[in-house]
């Protein structure tokens, strides 16, 4: 996770010092499509004034009688289903198992701010971390962890997952620090597990009131990495 203190870049300044003006050139235009081609193949020409055609259709044999139903092979099939159901320790389909999730990743992460059409240097982090919990109810628990003093900077949750993927809830908020003018709330996210590897991602809506005005921009975080 990205280390701390996290600094405001200077896209803050920039946006309260300056306005944006439009760009002075023009949009191109796109390559006009040219007339279409009125050729018609001479064989398609002498078709259309060809005479009126007669064909003979050759008469379909007798097959027999039909085979038994699809529905009466299938039934004869044991139940995968139930089968799989019967499986000491099987999950249900579309769900995990417990505690499939939980565990310690670490990897590299990336952050990207923008602020009206100004935009920061993406910010890495090759010793990210963040560690996922499971409640009782399979719900799960992101904590995002600063790499360079351990501390936590949000615990962000999810509902558990249908399959391998879950939805971060909307409105939680993340990477606000005190005494700091900068507040983010989640829009939306995900994480996607495959093995041992969590694909973590986050969308934010971002509000720094400065003196004198508010801005507001977004945060984009994404995360991969791989469970200890």
């Amino acid at each position: 996770m990205m280390r701390r203190p996290w600094v405001l870049p200077a896209l803050v300044v920039a946006v309260s010092c300056g306005t944006t003006r439009p760009s002075a050139t023009p949009l191109g235009r796109g390559p006009l499509a040219g007339p279409e081609s009125e050729d018609v193949p001479e064989a398609m020409e002498a078709r259309r004034h060809r005479p009126n055609e007669t064909y003979e259709v050759a008469a379909v044999p007798d097959a027999g009688p039909p085979e038994a139903s699809v529905a009466s092979k299938a039934s004869a099939k044991p139940d995968a289903g139930r089968a799989l159901a019967a499986s000491p320790g099987a999950a249900t389909p579309g769900t995990s198992a417990p505690g499939a999730f939980a565990g310690d990743y670490r990897g590299e992460d990336v952050t990207e701010m923008k602020m009206g059409t100004n935009a920061s240097a993406p910010q890495k982090d090759p010793n990210a971390r963040i560690v996922v919990s499971e409640d009782a109810d399979g719900a799960l628990a992101f904590k995002l962890v600063a790499s360079n003093d351990g501390s936590t900077i949000c615990t962000l949750k999810a509902p558990r997952p249908t399959g391998a993927t879950t939805a971060l809830t909307a409105g939680q908020h993340c990477f606000d620090q005190p005494d700091s003018p900068m507040q983010s709330l989640v829009t939306s996210g995900s994480a996607t597990f495959t093995g041992s590897r969590l694909v973590f991602v986050l969308a934010m809506a971002m509000t720094v009131d400065l003196p004198d005005m508010r801005e507001t921009g977004s945060i984009d975080y994404r995360f991969d990495g791989k469970r200890n």
